[in-house]
């Protein structure tokens, strides 16, 4: 054997080996992604992509998960009526975003007759939806959120006001969406408060834009839609419920009672309107 055909194999066997753990690391990267968004749906190793009007494609999930329906049609809707909407996606995940300046007042919690109007013609592509949604509660500073002649009172409360200011709105969309027909076994709720920024903290202009109301579908949270399904069945409940290899309790202690509403009203907030 040559020089030349002994280089020739060397190359070939390092070039197969490179393969392999090519191979190998990516499947790794997709086991600690899956496991990730499990617990942070708001994070994602995939990044999104804003939709517009030169940006149409939709990268399709593998498998059985394209015969399911996704926010594909409300994406279409804000492509041709250029809806007040801000919507991004990648390959698992698609991120509907409403401005707070479009569902409320300034420093209210209720929806605005505008807020209605908008979350009604959402509801009907809703209740179609075959994957469970999260809704996720967002807010700014409070003085971005009642004016600048917002006077915080220190150790008011326990929780952060922003915090309870998100959560009350994203309960009033997530009541609104079930009593258009939503289902209320496919919808989730959380809040952030102020401490998931998607734009620049430092500019007034980028806070206002971190006011909103996401509406986040996973399509890796699918199994975890069907158990929960199962759950609401006259079947017995088990005392513990398992999930990808964690295992969750069922029995949940008992919660003290609290007025929100007048924990927030306790702020003494003095914004203009």
């Amino acid at each position: 054997m040559t020089y030349s055909d002994v280089m020739t194999l060397l190359l070939t066997f390092f070039v197969v080996l490179v393969s392999m753990s090519t191979i190998d690391s990516k499947r790794k990267r997709e086991v600690f992604g899956s496991l990730s968004a499990t617990f942070s749906p708001n994070e994602f190793h995939s990044p999104t992509t804003p939709v517009s009007k030169e940006n149409k494609v939709l990268e399709k999930a593998p498998g059985v998960m394209n015969d399911l329906k996704d926010m594909e049609e409300i994406k279409n809707k804000i492509l041709e009526e250029d809806l007040e909407l801000d919507f991004q996606e990648n390959k698992n995940v698609q991120i509907l975003s409403i401005q707070n300046d479009v569902l409320f007042r300034q420093g209210e919690t209720e929806l605005s007759p505008k807020g209605k109007a908008l979350l009604s013609r959402l509801a009907v592509y809703l209740m179609s939806v075959d994957y469970p949604l999260l809704l996720a509660g967002h807010s700014a500073g409070m003085r971005d959120e009642f004016g600048t002649s917002f006077e915080d009172e220190k150790n008011s409360v326990e929780l952060s006001p922003t915090w309870l200011l998100s959560l009350k709105r994203v309960q009033s969309v997530y009541r609104f969406f079930v009593s258009k027909g939503v289902p209320s076994n496919m919808l989730q709720m959380e809040a952030f408060g102020k401490y998931r920024p998607r734009y620049d903290m430092h500019r007034a202009f980028e806070r206002q834009k971190n006011r909103r109301v996401d509406i986040v579908l996973d399509k890796r949270n699918l199994e975890w839609a069907k158990k929960m399904t199962s759950l609401t069945t006259d079947t017995p409940v088990p005392e513990n419920f398992s999930f990808k290899d964690f295992e969750f309790k069922l029995t949940m202690p008992p919660q003290p009672q609290k007025n929100i509403d007048q924990s927030l009203g306790d702020q003494n907030m003095r914004g203009t309107k």
